[in-house]
This record gives C-alpha cells, sequence and structure tokens, in this order.
C-alpha cells in the first residue's frame, strides 16, 4: 500500500495522521510513505552504486559492505516492511546470476578439472544438506529433519563472484580458480534441485526417495536438453541473422530467462536449464558475436550482476529486523547463536569433506600413477577456506513460500531466513 493508495484514502476525507499510524505496517517496497516502487528501486540503485565506490576505497569486499549497509538500514525506524514475492524471486535473481556463470565460464577449462568440480559441486552439497539437517534437529528448536535439508540445501552452493574477489588479491594457480568457479556454477544447480525436493517434501508433506531419485533424473536430463534447445535456436539466431549489437546483447538476456521459463513450463529443471544454455553460448562466443557486441554485453551484464547482488543483499538487510520481531520466544543473542552454530557446522564440514576427498583422490591417483588434483596442502586448504555463501543462498531463502498447501505458515520460515543471513555474513 504506498502512494495511491495513500492518496485515495485522503481523498474520502481520512485523517493523514490516524492513516499513517494505523496503516504504516502495511507499506512494501517503499523506503519512505511517500515513496513510489519505482523510486524505491532507483533509490536502491544509487545505494548500490555509493557503496561500491567506498568498497575499493575502504578495500572491502562488495558483498560484505552491500550486506552491513542493508543491515544497517534495516533498523532506520520509520522504514517498511519490506517483502519480497516468493514466487518471483528465483524468477528474477537466478536466470541472469546463473547464465552469466555459465556465459563467462572458459569450457575447456572446465572439462579439464570436470572430476574435482564433480565431486565438490554433488558430494559437497548431499554432505552439507545432511550435515546441516541432523545439526538442525539437535540444535534449533522446533526443526525437523526436511526442515534442515532445506536450510542445509539453501547455504551449501558458494558465490564465485565473492571468491574470484578475494582471490585476485592473493596469487593462485589458474586451476584453482577454474574448480571454484566451476564448483560454484555446478554447485548451484544441484543445491537448488534438492532445495526443490525439500520444499515440496515441506509444503506437501509427502516424500518417497525412490520416487523422487526417478523425478530428480527425468526433470534434470530434460532440464539439460531444454537449455540445450534453446542455446541452439539463440545460436543460429545470432549466427544467420544481422542484429544491432544492442539488440544481440537483449538475446541473450531473452535467452537467459527463456531457457528457465520453458523448463519450468514442462515442469523441467530452470537452473539446469540455464546453466547448459549459458554454457553452450559461452563456448561458441569468440567465433560467434563481433567485438563490439562482447565489448556492450560485457559491460551490460557486468553492470546487472552488480546491480542484483546490491538489490537482494540491501533487501534482506531491511528485512532483517522484522525477520527477528516474527520469531517468537527467542532474543537476538540466541537468534545468532543459532546463526554461528549452522556456519561453523558448514564450514566444518566442508574442510572435513575436501580434505577426506582430496586424501583418497591422492591415493587413487598415486595407484594410477596420475598427478594429483592440487600439488599440496597449502593449495587444498584456499579451496576449502574459499567458501562465502552470498546471492543464491539468500534468492534461494527468499523463494520459501509463505505458507504451505494447507494454508498454514511455513515453519520455521522467518528462521530459516535469519540463519542464511548470519551464514552469508559469517563466511
Amino acid at each position: 500500500m504506498c502512494r495511491m493508495s495513500f492518496e485515495k484514502s485522503l481523498r474520502k476525507g481520512s485523517n493523514k495522521r490516524t492513516f499513517v499510524k494505523k496503516n504504516v505496517r502495511n507499506y512494501k517496497f517503499c523506503i519512505l510513505p511517500s515513496m513510489h516502487p519505482i523510486e524505491t528501486v532507483i533509490l536502491l540503485l544509487i545505494i548500490v552504486v555509493a557503496l561500491s565506490i567506498f568498497s575499493k576505497r575502504l578495500h572491502i569486499v562488495f558483498p560484505v559492505l552491500l550486506t552491513l549497509a542493508g543491515l544497517l538500514a534495516g533498523f532506520i525506524p520509520g522504514l517498511p516492511e519490506i517483502i519480497l514475492e516468493p514466487s518471483i524471486v528465483l524468477l528474477v535473481f537466478l536466470p541472469p546470476i546463473l547464465y552469466s556463470a555459465a556465459w563467462y565460464t572458459n569450457w575447456k577449462d572446465f572439462k579439464r578439472n570436470l572430476e574435482p568440480i564433480t565431486v565438490l559441486a554433488l558430494g559437497l552439497v548431499i554432505a552439507t544438506c545432511v550435515g546441516v539437517a541432523y545439526t538442525s534437529v539437535a540444535f534449533l528448536p522446533g526443526f525437523t529433519l526436511a526442515m534442515g535439508f532445506l536450510l542445509g540445501a539453501v547455504i551449501s552452493p558458494p558465490d564465485a563472484v565473492a571468491a574470484t574477489a578475494v582471490l585476485k588479491r592473493v596469487r593462485v594457480p589458474k586451476k584453482i580458480v577454474t574448480v571454484l568457479e566451476g564448483e560454484s556454477l555446478v554447485n548451484d544447480a544441484s543445491a537448488l534441485i534438492a532445495f526443490q525436493f525439500a520444499l515440496g517434501a515441506i509444503t506437501t508433506g509427502d516424500f518417497s526417495l525412490s520416487q523422487a531419485s526417478g523425478k530428480f533424473l527425468l526433470v534434470a536430463a530434460g532440464g539439460i536438453g531444454m537449455g540445450w534447445f534453446i542455446g541452439f535456436i539463440a545460436y543460429n539466431i545470432h549466427k544467420h541473422f544481422k542484429i544491432e549489437p544492442a539488440l544481440e546483447t537483449m538475446l541473450t538476456f531473452v535467452t537467459a530467462y527463456g531457457a528457465y521459463l520453458a523448463a519450468e513450463k514442462f515442469h523441467l529443471n530452470g537452473v539446469l536449464s540455464v546453466v547448459t544454455a549459458g554454457l553452450f553460448m559461452g563456448s561458441k562466443q569468440s567465433r560467434l558475436h563481433s567485438p563490439a557486441m562482447r565489448i556492450q554485453a560485457v559491460a551490460v551484464w557486468d553492470f546487472v550482476i552488480v546491480f542484483l547482488n546490491g538489490l537482494i543483499f540491501v533487501l534482506i538487510g531491511l528485512q532483517l529486523p522484522h525477520l527477528i520481531k516474527n520469531i517468537k520466544g527467542e532474543d537476538v543473542p540466541h537468534l545468532i547463536g543459532y546463526g554461528f552454530i549452522i556456519s561453523i557446522a558448514a564450514t566444518v564440514i566442508r574442510f572435513a569433506y575436501i580434505f577426506l576427498a582430496d586424501f583418497v583422490s591422492g591415493k587413487i591417483r598415486k595407484m594410477v600413477k596420475a598427478e594429483p588434483v592440487f600439488p599440496s596442502l597449502k593449495y587444498t586448504t584456499i579451496v576449502a577456506f574459499t567458501s562465502m555463501r552470498g546471492i543464491v543462498s539468500l534468492a534461494a531463502a527468499f523463494s520459501i513460500p509463505v505458507a504451505i498447501d494447507d494454508g498454514t505458515a511455513f515453519p520455521q520460515r522467518d528462521l530459516i531466513l535469519f540463519v542464511a543471513f548470519c551464514v552469508v555474513i559469517f563466511t
């Protein structure tokens, strides 16, 4: 309820002060009571740009500064509650983020390091989901294994953008960067698939491992096929039609959202569809696009990714005080304690899994006289340590519906959001 409803009420003769007092809690997407939603978005864009300048001057990683700024802004008196529609969060935020990451991926390096990427992206997701599930049941009030598994899926995917930003400050082999970026790309897909299955189990109350396994293979294969199909269509349009660079750039966005929507329309996996389309188009960009188009596309996509990162971090920071109020029977120190416990659990699971996988892989490779994946424990430690969570985790948490199928409130939704925020800050 923003400016239009406010003015309409005044025309009917309502007292302005009484109206504001009664309805301030109903304002959504209004930074100030008189602001239009478009004005709010523009204001958030200005905040993101300003913070990006300060992050360089203060030598602070951009997502960290965004998160802290959003958190501080959320405690400003008089700001309304920010509510994002869960059904559109994944649609708005994920396709461009996943498509961009896939498009920038070097396909040859990706294939060359497919073994460590697969081990991290699949096995580590399962280990994190299971470990966080049991930790949640043990320490978080009212949590079931299904809720804990959902939380584990939310915080599983690492943030490739944050990892790359940190690794720019230290000298590490290109292989390490490729593994981390490839892990994030495939990890996003596997974690979000696990997230969707856990979400379905909670909202419907019905879950069968055998049925879920069969459905997983079906929707995964279908999503990959749909992504290849959409990418193939986009490839031929780029190749056979002379289009201005600006329209070609717009077509890349159409490809990203088209791959996601087409897969979801046929109940396939939209995440894998977007990743596949991005990998397909990215592998052909050098011989498909002109230099002018590539320069323009990189500039536009960089802006979009920075803006989406800034928007989601600021929005969750603004929403945080209201989340705390909605969690009944818990004070802030206890809530922070829950977030700290889950953050430690996720970090320990990652370190244990990566060192164990590296040890087993090293033994096997030694038997077959092959070079180890990582030349020393130093590089294994870097891979284990670089586990920043970011926008994908927040977008997934935001997308949890407010209510389940029978109309009751989604169990522990606010606590899951708060803990996810704590994990992002901690990592």
